[in-house]
């Protein structure tokens, strides 16, 4: 299964939603990439203390909202068109459940991961 059919059962499987509603959503305000290891839908948002706040003219953060794969959350730090000061997801889909991360910080994170392998 490619990483992007992952991405769709999981979220037929965890979420109201269709794949199809969100691909348009992400295609139209944020970033979709889809690859043969990864699959990733994130969108700019701006960070509010431990709240996100979409739709904000001045974003400071990365939300990525979906993504399935190999190190997908690893990869959008390559990935990503610009870095901004932080990157952010919520886990397997809670929106209360926020992470978020500096985006050096959770680089560095990645690199030690990667170097632990």
């Amino acid at each position: 299964m490619r990483p992007w059919q992952q991405a769709k059962k999981w979220l037929i499987d965890n979420n109201g939603e269709t794949f199809e509603s969100q691909m348009g959503h992400y295609m139209n305000y944020g970033y979709v990439w889809s690859g043969d290891k990864e699959f990733i839908m994130a969108q700019k948002v701006r960070v509010d203390g431990e709240r996100l706040q979409f739709g904000h003219p001045e974003p400071d953060c990365w939300f990525v909202g979906l993504a399935a794969g190999t190190q997908a959350l690893a990869r959008f730090l390559e990935l990503a068109p610009e870095p901004l000061p932080y990157v952010s997801w919520a886990r397997r889909g809670q929106d209360d459940n926020y992470h978020i991360y500096k985006w050096d910080d959770y680089q560095r994170r990645v690199r030690k991961w990667e170097a632990q392998k």
